[in-house]
C-alpha cells in the first residue's frame, strides 16, 4: 500500500494543528474530513471566527465537521485508515476510537507530562529537553503505546520557541509513519518510566515570585506571560535572561551596565530587554523605567 492510498481523518484546532492538516495535504494525502471545535467569536462585537484548521479546511475544499457526534456518524458512512488528533480540545469517546487507527501527537516524552499544557509545564519544571512521541489513542488520557519519540532540546527557548520547534519535529514524524503506510504494519510500544500529569497553567502561576530565584523568574517569563506588580499594576516580562549579583533588595532594579537594568532577586538578576506594562504596548525595559516618577523602583 503506497501512502497516498492511505484514508485519513484529521481531528484539531488551534494554528499548531492547522500545520498538520497542510502538511497532510501538502504530501498528498486523501483527507476525507476534518473535525474541529465550532467557531468562536474572538472579542466583543466580533462575529463568529473559524478555526485556524477550519480555515484550510475549508480552503481546500475538505468536509469540515464540529462535533464528535458527527464525527461518529461520519465513520460509519465515510470509513478511513487514520484519524490523526492534534490539540482537538475534546477528548474522543472509546466507541468512535474503535472506528480506525487514531493517533496522536503529544509534545512531551511519555510518560512524562501526559496532558493538557506538557510544554509549560516542562519549562516550569526547568527541563533541559523534552520531545514529541507519536502514539496510537486509547481511552486513557495520554496513555496510548508509542510508536516514536523523537528528543527536542528546550533548554532556555521560550514557549513559543518550543511549540515552533516541536511542531517542525512532529510533523516530521508524523509523515515519516505514513509513509509506504508503515503506521499499519508496526506495533507501537507500551510507556514505560514514572508517569506524572501536565494540568493548564492557572493564571496566577504567571506571576513571578519576587522572593524566589532569578531561574524560577526566567522559565515564568518563558512561558510569554509572566508578570510582576508595580504600584499594584502588571508588567509582563516579555524577554529577559540571567545576571550575576546577589545583594541587593529582592524587587529592586540594578544597573548590570551601561544602559542595561535588571531586577534582583534571591541568588541573582534577571537582566531584562523588553516589558508589557499594563494597558501599554511592548517596551524596553530603559524605556520603562525612565518613565516612572516615583524612585527608587520596587517590584512586588
Amino acid at each position: 500500500m503506497v501512502s497516498k492510498e492511505l484514508k485519513v481523518a484529521f481531528y484539531g484546532t488551534p494554528e499548531l494543528s492547522a500545520v498538520y492538516l497542510s502538511a497532510l495535504i501538502e504530501a498528498g494525502y486523501d483527507v476525507r474530513y476534518v473535525v474541529t471545535r465550532p467557531d468562536k467569536r474572538r472579542g466583543r462585537g466580533a462575529g463568529l471566527m473559524p478555526s485556524p484548521v477550519k480555515r484550510v479546511a475549508s480552503e481546500m475544499g475538505i468536509e469540515v465537521l464540529t462535533s464528535l457526534m458527527e464525527a461518529s456518524e461520519k465513520a460509519e458512512t465515510v470509513p478511513v485508515d487514520v484519524s490523526v488528533v492534534v490539540a482537538y480540545g475534546r477528548i474522543i469517546p472509546k466507541e468512535l476510537l474503535q472506528k480506525s487507527l487514531f493517533l496522536n501527537i503529544h509534545y512531551s516524552l511519555l510518560p512524562r507530562f501526559r496532558g493538557a499544557a506538557p510544554m509549560e509545564r516542562a519549562i516550569l519544571a526547568g527541563d533541559k529537553k523534552s520531545g514529541v512521541c507519536l502514539m496510537a489513542m486509547d481511552d486513557g488520557l495520554d496513555t496510548g503505546d508509542v510508536y516514536e519519540e523523537r528528543v527536542f532540546e528546550m533548554e532556555n527557548k521560550s514557549l513559543e520557541e518550543v511549540s515552533r520547534g516541536m511542531t517542525e519535529v512532529g510533523a516530521e514524524l508524523l509523515l515519516d509513519w505514513l509513509k509506504d503506510a508503515k503506521i499499519m504494519e508496526v506495533a507501537p510500544k507500551k510507556q514505560s518510566g514514572d508517569a506524572s500529569y501536565a494540568s493548564k497553567i492557572d493564571p496566577s502561576e504567571y506571576r513571578i515570585e519576587i522572593f524566589g530565584t532569578a531561574e524560577l523568574a526566567l522559565r515564568r517569563v518563558r512561558l510569554g506571560r509572566g508578570y510582576l506588580l508595580l504600584s499594584g499594576k502588571k508588567v509582563i516580562v516579555a524577554r529577559a535572561s540571567l545576571a550575576p549579583g546577589t545583594a541587593f533588595e529582592p524587587g529592586s532594579v540594578v544597573e548590570v551596565s551601561g544602559g542595561s537594568y535588571g531586577i534582583a532577586f534571591a541568588d541573582g538578576i534577571l537582566l531584562v530587554d523588553l516589558v508589557k506594562p499594563e494597558g501599554k504596548q511592548l517596551m524596553e525595559f530603559a524605556s520603562f523605567l525612565r518613565g516612572i516618577r516615583d524612585k527608587p523602583v520596587l517590584f512586588e
